[in-house]
């Protein structure tokens, strides 16, 4: 099985999972259903599926890397910061069932509840349609995320708008905006170009085969002009 990667990754999964009941439980949240089903067990099912599924991934792909270092690079992927960027890139915000006062406060952009939920529907995934269809669905919404030079991965490397985002809060800044700046090339193999802002300020541009590896590498220039005391 392999994925359309024209189709929203949340589709797909809506489209996978034929127990809806159970994908709506993945998505509500405890303050809307303090009594009832809500994702809280599931996302204690999915949280193990992740950290399975990622190991059995990089022990296959890196045979000659230390169990030490696989462990720094799963943890870095299984965290809070980058489960919610994966929950964003599939729009779970957006179908979150939540109650009065999480509305109210934002719960939809919050990286708490944004992780949670996402582990809840791996493990609605998993307990609905088996580990072969969790496997590649999860490998293929975290593809962008996923480090290309393991020998000289860092934290910050792999997760480059993650740690910007954590950076820009500590000096008291607004969270970055990505924009689209153009779009070039085939329809089958399009090139982006992407520049990050803050407060309207170009921080870095760059180029990739994807909006979000644009992002990233876009995310580690501004880091570079942070870290040179730029802000």
């Amino acid at each position: 099985m392999s994925f359309d990667s024209d189709l929203e990754p949340f589709q797909t999964l809506k489209s996978l999972i034929k127990d809806q009941d159970l994908l709506i439980e993945a998505c509500t949240h405890k303050s809307f259903n303090p009594r009832g089903r809500h994702y809280e067990r599931l996302e204690h099912v999915g949280d193990a599926v992740i950290d399975a599924i990622l190991s059995s991934y990089f022990f296959v792909k890196y045979p000659n890397i230390d169990e030490g270092k696989l462990t720094t690079i799963r943890a870095s992927l299984v965290n809070e910061g980058s489960l919610a960027v994966c929950a964003r890139s599939i729009g779970l915000g957006h179908v979150l069932i939540l109650g009065v006062g999480e509305e109210k406060t934002l719960g939809r952009e919050k990286n708490r509840i944004l992780a949670s939920s996402f582990e809840a529907v791996v493990g609605a995934l998993m307990l609905d349609r088996g580990w072969e269809i969790a496997y590649k669905w999860l490998l293929f919404v975290m593809k962008d995320l996923m480090p290309e030079d393991v020998e000289n991965w860092t934290p910050e490397s792999f997760d480059p708008k993650t740690s910007l985002q954590e950076k820009l809060h500590i000096v008291g800044k607004e969270s970055p905006v990505y924009e689209c700046v153009s779009e070039t090339g085939p329809a089958h193999n399009p090139l982006f170009k992407m520049a990050v802002l803050v407060d309207g300020v170009v921080l870095g541009e760059a180029e990739g085969k994807s909006k979000r590896k644009a992002e990233q590498e876009a995310a580690k220039t501004a880091l570079v002009k942070i870290e040179g005391g730029f802000l």
